[in-house]
């Protein structure tokens, strides 16, 4: 009799119990047999879902909480290369650039080495940074992966732009140049060489790295910045043109690494800000158009007063007003000079 009773206890704790509680065992935290863990795919799918409210949160300027979701997806699936890009898009919205911004857009690419957006977002930090030729390349893979996003362009133009500029090296470079050689100065002591050494940047509309990089650009922008390379090659072809005269009455002084090659090279670098700019124009616009040449010194002053005219004439920002208007009477004072 109590072996019958001691028997229908066993079976009730087998029933009732779970059997690491009858046996003394600690429990694991696994799965019960005949059930399964949740599902990678199922893992994913809800990963993607936190960034879709990531994005929402994004999209209305809540980036601590975008990063929330998107830690959140990459807990629940660490390769989804998306998850990562918008982590680190958010974290340059709120912490700038930054190694943890960096390493979120670097693993992005690991897991997808075509995001274009990585790319891009990488480009703006190096900018940021004043890694010119490092955002640049990525700005290029950027638009190596997708030939439409017209940002990668625009923000590629300008670091062209600041490259393009007469620098504070070269400056340098120049009077220790003509203080040890008093002959070359005659070759860089021209009107052109006066106008090509000014920066000139309230000329161009220079973007804003971080409310400007989500917005597609504005085509009246990408014409004002055409134009003003357009200008400053101008000022390159009568710099060239200042050479070629001292160069014809004392052909020793083309001389060294600041000769007529190294000139026509810096000249170049705006046929590059042009390119960009253009391209900007086509992709916003929607359609194709030849690039207008350049060649000689009214070729050039020609386009750069046709383009400020067209930013005139499409832009809804008052502020560029002035300097549209600054820049135009500028072109027309160097004109008088340059003809000289």
């Amino acid at each position: 009799m109590l072996k019958h009773k001691l028997s229908i206890l066993l079976l009730a704790c087998i029933i009732l119990v779970p059997p690491s509680q009858c046996t003394g065992q600690a429990t694991t935290g696994q799965p019960a047999p005949g059930r399964s863990a949740v599902s990678p795919e199922m893992a994913s799918h809800r990963a993607k879902r936190h960034v879709e409210q990531g994005n929402v949160h994004f999209n209305q300027g809540a980036y601590g909480k975008a990063v929330e979701e998107y830690t959140t997806a990459i807990g629940l699936d660490p390769r989804l290369a998306e998850a990562y890009v918008s982590r680190g898009r958010a974290y340059y919205f709120t912490l700038g650039a930054t190694a943890k911004t960096d390493d979120d857009l670097l693993k992005a690419i690991e897991l997808d080495a075509k995001s274009a957006i990585a790319y891009y977002y990488l480009g703006l930090s190096d900018a940021v940074t004043g890694a010119y030729d490092r955002a640049i390349a990525n700005f290029s893979r950027a638009i190596e992966f997708d030939k439409g996003l017209a940002r990668a362009y625009s923000f590629r133009g300008w670091c062209y732009a600041i490259k393009a500029q007469w620098d504070q090296p070269s400056q340098l470079l120049l009077y220790q140049l003509w203080e040890s050689d008093s002959g070359i100065t005659k070759a860089y002591d021209g009107i052109g060489w006066v106008y090509v050494r000014q920066m000139q940047w309230e000329f161009f509309a220079a973007p804003d790295l971080v409310h400007a990089a989500e917005p597609v650009p504005v085509v009246a922008e990408a014409y004002m910045n055409r134009g003003f390379a357009y200008f400053k090659k101008a000022q390159w072809a009568r710099a060239i043109a200042d050479l070629d005269k001292v160069y014809a009455l004392d052909p020793k002084l083309n001389r060294g690494d600041w000769n007529k090659d190294w000139a026509l090279g810096k000249q170049a670098q705006w046929d590059r800000v042009i390119t960009d700019y253009q391209k900007v124009i086509e992709i916003v616009s929607g359609q194709a158009m030849p690039l207008p040449g350049s060649g000689t010194l009214k070729e050039s002053l020609t386009q750069a007063i046709a383009d400020y005219s067209k930013t005139a004439e499409l832009s809804q920002d008052p502020s560029l007003s002035p300097r549209i208007k600054d820049a135009l009477r500028f072109i027309d004072e160097w004109s008088k000079v340059a003809a000289k």
